[in-house]
């Protein structure tokens, strides 16, 4: 049976940033008995914000104020949000009732920070993750320490996802598959083929958040250097199985609770952050399925309990509403984190989210234990055998059926339990599977993205060698401009003096000899300046050569980072095949196996069944027999009857 509880509200108003700061904003965010949030319209309300009671203002007839069920100023604690409003719902989970935290507010009013930590300073989600393990270690201890009666065994398995551009992507198990939202009436809302990992210990939650956090949409924005542009889901299942032994008889009752820890990203302004291209799309999908989620929360709001059957709830209008149908009007025991900056300068964002958590405390969910179905059917079968039990024990009671129907339960409760185990069992090695799967989609993927850095890495080598070859290239020019300027003066002045030495007329030895050591210097001048032109033309073009090689090179290697996706994909899809293949011949074997044993059954119910029959046939043959005799003996009595009539008769007719 389901009972009905309001959405939890909490509202923390982060400390002013630097960028604030440097603006010369003030705050406008006042928090009252640690329920109430007062907000002032101007800035001027900012020396009765931090200490004076509202009523004391001048702008007390302009302030806005609201009250939750929580309220948190710029001091408060990552260990105090997380004992108000997280701590209550893991014991609950470790009960069986479902639970959700989801953070809501305009980009970097702190967000993440609150769900996630940052630095040594954790969150709600690491600091849940150490809590419920050491909830479930002193259970572990305990049990051992007792005996068997009453020990509880618990089964955690972790998801992580991010919902980007309206695509569902799996944060623990990266790949480029369509994750689809399915939903079943046992199961509620799940994503379909979704990677659940079984975790045994807070390390192994700390490794895969941190994996998940890594391939996880962020950019810078003037709001925030680390802007989440992604909303994030990080799901812990958690499966407990108590065994008790009542009226001597052995009884498991198992439980299944999930808690969804969900950090939105954060609506925002263009004209606030700056976005442009790929960001400004990014900034219209979160703000248009944060619009479809404030759609829901405003239905769910204003829908009384005439109206609420009757209403339509636009789920559907987005992912993120559709993932959290559940948490919104469903089964779970739910709180949402109002985060607010306290500055001036973001005070339509901050009162705009006020007035959707103002609405959201006016949701009803209907919450329950979620018991396992095959449980809860043993538990019927179990509670109508003892009333059969009683019906045998008592003197009156003349049914001779009862005892034969108790047997059929109890044969039905025993291969419900062996299904309930097998399921434990499945669930454990489908885990180990995902597992097996994303390691080697990691190793893959590290494997390219080692492969694709060396690379990026050759590229940046043949750039540089490139722009070496460039500078040589325009220095080889320029040394051939000046050899070649060189060569033709030398040249001219070589014709000069030929020349001069024809049209000499006074031939004295010491100038004839004068004239030809000039010549022979200027032609000893130009012979080298060829020599050295030729060398620098072969150099040149030897560069210009290595140049063309290198150029090549580098529109090979840029056409091998472009195929990086589509090599990316391939390797992907190739073990995804493989591991659909193992999966497949797993479930094969598995129903091979059931298929055995069923045939097993049947072969042993056919043997009781001819066994039966054989007995009922003896019955009726000796039933055949027994009628045969009484016939035979009133024939007999009638033949004496008749005898005696006759012998009667004549008696009679002889006294005449």
């Amino acid at each position: 049976m389901s009972t009905d509880v309001n959405v939890k509200v909490a509202v923390r108003c982060r400390p002013m940033s630097s960028r604030e700061t440097q603006m010369g904003a003030r705050g406008v965010v006042q928090v009252l008995d640690g329920t109430t949030v007062v907000m002032y319209p101007t800035a001027d309300a900012q020396a009765s914000a931090s200490t004076s009671p509202a009523s004391e203002t001048s702008e007390a007839s302009e302030k806005k104020q609201y009250t939750f069920d929580f309220a948190y100023y710029t001091e408060s604690t990552q260990a105090q949000v997380y004992g108000d409003i997280a701590k209550p719902l893991v014991d609950q989970a470790l009960q069986g009732y479902n639970g959700t935290i989801f953070a809501y507010g305009q980009t970097g009013s702190g967000k993440t920070h609150t769900m996630m930590g940052s630095g040594d300073d954790h969150g709600i989600v690491p600091l849940m993750n150490g809590d419920l393990f050491a909830r479930i270690n002193a259970s572990d201890a305990e049990n051992t320490n007792s005996d068997d009666e009453g020990a509880v065994k618990y089964l955690v398995t972790v998801s992580f996802l991010e919902i980007y551009n309206e695509v569902i992507k799996d944060l623990l198990n990266p790949s480029d598959k369509v994750l689809k939202i399915r939903e079943h009436p046992d199961m509620g809302i799940y994503v379909e083929q979704l990677a659940e990992l079984v975790v045994r210990d807070p390390a192994d939650v700390t490794r895969l958040l941190e994996q998940g956090n890594k391939v996880r949409q962020v950019a810078a924005t003037q709001m925030n250097e680390r802007s989440s542009r992604s909303h994030s889901c990080f799901t812990i299942k958690i499966s407990s199985k108590r065994s008790q032994v009542m009226a001597g008889v052995r009884k498991e009752t198992c439980m299944n609770a999930k808690i969804n820890l969900v950090d939105l990203a954060g609506s925002e302004r263009a004209s606030k952050t700056g976005a442009t291209g790929d960001r400004l799309k990014e900034g219209a999908a979160i703000n248009k399925s944060l619009s479809a989620l404030g759609n829901v929360i405003n239905m769910l709001a204003s829908s009384d309990k005439t109206r609420k059957g009757k209403a339509h709830i636009p789920y559907r209008d987005s992912k993120l509403t559709r993932l959290l149908q559940e948490s919104l009007g469903g089964n779970s025991l739910t709180v949402m984190i109002a985060a607010i900056s306290p500055a001036d300068y973001n005070f339509e964002e901050s009162l705009g989210t006020l007035v959707y958590a103002n609405r959201a405390k006016s949701i009803k969910n209907a919450t329950k234990k979620n018991e396992d179905i095959n449980e809860k059917i043993i538990r019927e079968l179990r509670e109508e055998i003892e009333k059969l039990r009683q019906m045998v024990a008592r003197p009156t009671s003349a049914s001779s059926g009862n005892p034969e129907m108790m047997g059929q339960m109890e044969e039905t409760i025993a291969n419900l339990e062996r299904a309930k185990q097998q399921s434990w069992e499945e669930k454990q090695r489908l885990t180990e599977l995902y597992e097996q799967e994303r390691q080697n989609s990691l190793a893959n993927e590290k494997k390219i993205l080692g492969f694709m850095q060396t690379v990026k890495q050759e590229k940046v080598d043949i750039m540089k060698k490139i722009k070496v070859l460039r500078q040589q290239k325009v220095q080889l020019s320029k040394e051939m401009r000046v050899r070649k300027q060189s060569y033709v003066e030398n040249k001219s002045k070589l014709q000069q003096g030929v020349q001069a030495f024809t049209q000499m007329k006074t031939e004295t030895p010491r100038e004839k000899q004068h004239l030809m050591e000039q010549i022979e210097s200027r032609k000893s001048l130009l012979i080298t300046d060829r020599d050295e032109l030729s060398r620098l033309k072969e150099e040149l073009k030897f560069c210009e050569e290595k140049l063309v090689e290198e150029e090549a090179e580098v529109a090979a290697k840029s056409a091998l980072l472009e195929e990086d996706d589509k090599l990316r994909r391939a390797i992907q899809d190739d073990e995804r095949e493989k591991m659909k293949r193992e999966r497949a011949a797993y479930l094969q074997s598995a129903l091979d196996e059931e298929r055995q044993r069923f045939q097993l059954e049947a072969d042993n119910d056919k043997q009781r069944l001819k066994v039966a029959l054989e007995a009922t046939a003896d019955k009726e043959k000796k039933l055949a027999e027994e009628v045969e005799k009484q016939r035979n003996r009133a024939l007999q009595f009638s033949n004496k009857c008749i005898k005696c009539n006759w012998n009667i008769t004549s008696g009679n007719t002889r006294l005449k």
